[in-house]
C-alpha cells in the first residue's frame, strides 16, 4: 500500500509540475521571462542538435532543450535559397538580420523550407556518426571480444550491419548508462561480464563428467549468482537515490510554481503585465 501510495504521490507532482509550465500570459516581469527559458526541464538529457531542442536516441523518450543556433555558412546557405523563391523576403531578411537578430532566427526557421530541413537532418547525421564513433571506441575498450568480431566482418557490410545492431541493442544502453553515471556504467559492465562467466560454466558442467569437478564447477556458479546478485541490489540503490533526487526536485518546483501562483494573484502584478502588454500591442517592432 505505501509503495502504491508512493507511485501516486510521484504521478501527481509530475502532473503539477506540468500544468505550472503551460503558457501563462502574465508571467512576471521580462528578466523573470529570460530566466525562465534558461531553466532546463530535470528530465532533459543529451541528443543531437536539433529544431526545438536536443532530441537524440536513447532511454527516457524525446528530449527538450534550446533551439540551436545556425552557423554563418548554414544562414547563408537558407538566405540562398530563399532569394531563388522570394526575393523580396530575403532582403527584409537580411535587414532584420542586423536590426533584430532574435527574429531572424526564427524567421528562417519558418522560411527555410526544405534548405532548413537539410541542415537538420545533416546535423543529425553528423551527431549520429559521432556516437557510433565513440560506443565502438567504448566497445574496444570495454568490450574487446565483441569489437573484433565487428572488425573482421568489415568487408562485408550486410553482415557488418547485422551484428553491429545486435550488439548495439545490447550495449547501447550500458553505454549511455556509464556517459550519464559511470558508477551504474561498471556495475553494469561488471553484470554482463559474469553473466559471460556463468554460462561458460553451464556449458562446462553440461560437459563434465567427473562429480569432484562438477561440483568445483557449481560452487563457482554458485559464487558468479552471488556476485551478479549483489551489483544488482547496488543497480537498485544507485536507482532510488536517483529517483529520490528527482522527487526532492519535483517538490521543489511545486513549491516554486505555488509563489509564482500567488504572486500572479497581486493586482498590482496584473495590472503591470497588462499594461505593458498593451504597450507592445499598440507599438510592435
Amino acid at each position: 500500500m505505501k509503495a502504491k501510495y508512493g507511485l501516486f504521490l510521484i504521478l501527481m507532482l509530475a502532473v503539477m509540475i506540468t500544468v505550472s509550465a503551460l503558457p501563462c500570459r502574465a508571467q512576471g516581469t521580462s528578466e523573470e521571462k529570460k530566466a525562465e527559458e534558461k531553466k532546463e526541464d530535470i528530465w532533459t538529457q543529451e541528443g543531437p542538435p536539433g529544431p526545438g531542442g536536443r532530441g537524440g536516441p536513447g532511454r527516457g523518450g524525446p528530449r527538450r532543450g534550446p533551439r540551436f543556433d545556425l552557423t554563418d555558412e548554414e544562414i547563408g546557405r537558407i538566405l540562398k535559397s530563399i532569394r531563388e523563391s522570394k526575393p523580396e523576403k530575403a532582403k527584409e531578411l537580411e535587414k532584420m538580420r542586423k536590426d533584430d537578430p532574435n527574429n531572424f532566427q526564427e524567421q528562417l526557421r519558418e522560411y527555410g523550407g526544405d534548405e532548413f530541413g537539410k541542415i537538420v537532418r545533416e546535423r543529425i547525421d553528423k551527431w549520429r556518426e559521432q556516437m557510433r564513433e565513440e560506443f565502438l571506441k567504448w566497445l574496444e575498450e570495454n568490450f574487446r571480444r565483441q569489437a573484433e568480431e565487428l572488425k573482421r566482418l568489415q568487408d562485408d557490410p550486410d553482415l557488418y550491419w547485422k551484428k553491429y545492431e545486435i550488439i548495439r541493442r545490447k550495449f547501447w544502453p550500458i553505454f549511455e548508462a556509464e556517459r550519464r553515471n559511470p558508477e551504474l556504467g561498471e556495475i553494469l559492465k561488471e553484470k554482463v561480464r559474469i553473466e559471460y562467466w556463468r554460462d561458460r560454466l553451464l556449458r562446462q558442467l553440461g560437459h563434465e563428467r567427473n562429480e569432484k569437478k562438477k561440483q568445483e564447477l557449481i560452487n563457482k556458479l554458485r559464487e558468479a549468482l552471488g556476485r551478479w546478485y549483489d551489483l544488482r541490489v547496488r543497480e537498485k540503490e544507485i536507482g532510488y537515490k536517483w529517483l529520490r533526487e528527482r522527487l526532492e526536485e519535483l517538490k521543489k518546483r511545486v513549491e516554486e510554481s505555488q509563489e509564482e501562483i500567488k504572486k500572479l494573484k497581486e493586482p498590482e502584478v496584473k495590472k503591470k503585465e497588462v499594461d505593458e502588454q498593451i504597450k507592445d500591442l499598440l507599438n510592435p517592432k
